[in-house]
């Protein structure tokens, strides 16, 4: 454990706990009644994807002395400090490539380009900064929380706005903005920072690997994360290529964190774990442990 990136991570959850909760009050204050049902309904969200998460095989068991605060920052740096970060940059990008390339494409430069830099960034400072997440298939599951944390607050700040925006109705429009984000691809962003975390666990815990290696594996599953992200935000106007585009990617991006869940459990069932002496070991103490 880094007590840097320990100090950093306390840090970010400071923040991060700010933003959310004036997320969530704003959602409110949109819309107090359905602001308030949008929470009871990402609650259960949130709730289902911990629990599914958690049995996973390769899940980090609590140890004795060890805490789950490393959730609470993945969380928090998802539904806090990666919207902090990324909402100044959303904005201008939307305009500069609405002016420079096509409206089509605009969401997807404002989207998948500042906000899975920033999280992928959450993914590294909270891999360094606890000392249970020390495997390469942690880098994914921390990415996986935070992306749930980004994808908390955003359901929560649809629904409130999906309803103030529907021209007849509050309630149809907080349902449709529920129904787009729940059933027509949930967990893109568990999905996609899970990815990108992936690479990053690698490219941190991976033993006997050169430099290059683990920046190959940062860049190429960062980039795998981003095409995703990119390609689902992408208008394609017609509402028929627009579903099967969504189909497309939903089967595309659950079939890579299906593959990387398996390939995880396969790993973490050969794990042998860390070995450890107080002394250093000779080599007379080495021969003699070898021949017992």
């Amino acid at each position: 454990m880094s007590k840097f990136f320990y100090i950093l991570t306390i840090i970010s959850m400071v923040v991060g706990g700010c933003v959310a909760g004036f997320m969530f009050l704003t959602a409110i204050l949109m819309s107090p009644g359905l602001g308030v049902i949008s929470l009871m309904l990402t609650a259960v969200y949130f709730a289902i994807v911990i629990f599914l998460l958690s049995r996973l095989p390769f899940w980090p068991r609590k140890k004795p002395g060890q805490s789950r605060l490393w959730v609470h920052a993945a969380l928090l740096w998802g539904g806090g400090v990666s919207i902090l970060l990324s909402l100044p940059m959303g904005t201008p990008l939307i305009e500069i490539f609405a002016y420079t390339s096509s409206h089509s494409s605009a969401a997807s430069w404002a989207g998948a380009y500042p906000e899975e830099i920033v999280k992928a960034l959450g993914v590294v400072i909270i891999c360094l900064a606890f000392t249970q997440l020390s495997r390469p298939w942690h880098g994914l599951l921390v990415g996986a929380v935070i992306g749930l944390g980004f994808e908390t607050v955003e359901n929560v700040l649809y629904g409130a706005s999906g309803a103030q925006l529907h021209p007849d109705s509050d309630w149809l429009g907080f349902w449709q903005s529920w129904g787009l984000r729940v059933l027509a691809g949930p967990g893109i962003h568990i999905m996609c920072t899970a990815i990108a975390g992936w690479g990053i666990g690698w490219a941190l815990f991976a033993a006997n690997k050169s430099r290059l290696w683990r920046i190959r594996m940062v860049i190429g599953w960062w980039l795998v994360a981003f095409a995703i992200h990119f390609a689902w935000n992408y208008d394609l106007v017609a509402l028929t290529p627009m579903v099967i585009k969504v189909l497309i990617i939903m089967v595309a991006m659950y079939y890579i964190f299906a593959r990387l869940c398996i390939v995880s459990t396969k790993l973490y069932r050969e794990d042998v774990g860390h070995s450890y002496t107080s002394e250093i070991i000779t080599r007379p103490d080495l021969k003699c442990h070898q021949t017992q």
